[in-house]
């Protein structure tokens, strides 16, 4: 089997968080711009001399919000999937990391991804790769590992909006957004139990 080296992972890495940018930056920007307004969502609580209240009215603009982002950033994520749009080297990288009995680099993958890959715990070489599985390393690698931690929760270390860190709130936000973004990810990428163990 092949064997991909941690250089090619950064590079790629690199080239993937390019592409990926181009289609997330103008969501991020506008979070970034957004100062002083929070979506953090909690119960609706009456205030006091030293705290101000929360309606459910706000409770629900707060979520209202919250999807408007979360449906524009997945909605330009879906428009750059088209392979015209996709490096052409990235697809070819893309198509190498999901070949059977690949071998990756120490620690690339997460311990639930070895488990779902079916990879012993002191290994990192996969063996036959089904579709299922083929997806949950592409979606861990672009969105979970690049667009997640990179792009929408550190967008200042990665060319989006000003290099110094947003405030409280912005950077509150973009956090919920990731969260968001994570775990529509990982639940998009399900993989599926072999027969004999779901049984």
């Amino acid at each position: 089997g092949d064997e991909m080296l941690q250089e090619e992972l950064d590079a790629y890495r690199d080239v993937a968080a390019s592409w990926l940018k181009k289609a997330v930056k103008l969501v991020v920007l506008n979070v970034l711009l957004e100062r002083k307004v929070t979506m953090e969502v909690q119960r609706p609580f009456v205030g006091g001399i030293f705290k101000r209240g929360l309606t459910q009215t706000e409770v629900q603009e707060r979520l209202l919000k919250l999807g408007v982002r979360c449906k524009g950033m997945t909605r330009c994520i879906k428009d750059s999937l088209n392979p015209k749009e996709v490096p052409e080297a990235l697809l070819t990288f893309l198509k190498r990391m999901v070949a059977h009995k690949q071998k990756y680099p120490p620690n690339f993958l997460l311990t639930s991804e070895k488990r779902a890959l079916e990879i012993p715990l002191h290994s990192d070489r996969a063996g036959q790769i089904r579709e299922d599985q083929a997806w949950l390393i592409l979606t861990h690698f672009l969105f979970s590992k690049i667009l997640v931690v990179d792009l929408i929760s550190a967008p200042w270390l990665h060319g989006i909006g000003p290099q110094a860190p947003p405030g409280k709130y912005e950077q509150g936000n973009l956090r919920l957004i990731a969260g968001l973004m994570y775990r529509a990810a990982c639940g998009a990428v399900a993989v599926t139990p072999r027969p004999e163990e779901a049984a």
